[in-house]
């Protein structure tokens, strides 16, 4: 199967001990189970000997847990080029009810998604930076509120 060849490939990879190791799409094919081994074990490489993995994917939640850095292209432009960490500190989730958004900066609101009770807005906290009641944005909430607007 793609999988069996996907987790023979990355074995390989791994077994030429290489600083710089370049994947492209290393989990794409691959079951959760066996993608949950695969990312632990690469975890477990970059902490080795000081190696470094550029890797390729759009599975966000994976990079989420496995990248110190991360550039996020988007049409061939890079709209994200930055650590992981303050990419996550610079954006919020906000829930509110919808006659409240009008207390929002226009500026801070990267993306929302309405219901008739409430509004969940992604905030860009540079905008906004003494806005109380935000929770943590992921990755992919980020990424995707960036790119269409919603969430």
């Amino acid at each position: 199967s793609l999988g069996n060849k996907m987790r023979i490939a990355i074995a390989i990879a791994l077994s030429h001990n290489a600083k710089l190791l370049v994947l492209d799409e290393p989990m794409n094919a691959l079951d959760p189970a066996i993608r949950a081994e695969v990312v632990d074990l690469l975890i477990e490489y970059t902490r080795q000997e000081d190696h470094t993995i550029l890797i390729s994917s759009h599975i966000v939640t994976d990079l989420e847990k496995m990248c110190d850095y991360i550039g996020f292209m988007h049409a061939g432009e890079l709209i994200i080029n930055d650590e992981k960490d303050n990419i996550l500190s610079n954006y919020g989730i906000l829930n509110i009810a919808p006659e409240e958004i009008t207390n929002i900066p226009e500026s801070a609101i990267v993306a929302k998604k309405e219901t008739p009770y409430q509004v969940k807005l992604l905030i860009d906290r540079k905008h906004a930076p003494n806005l109380e009641g935000l929770h943590p944005a992921t990755l992919e909430e980020i990424f995707v509120g960036i790119v269409k607007g919603i969430i």
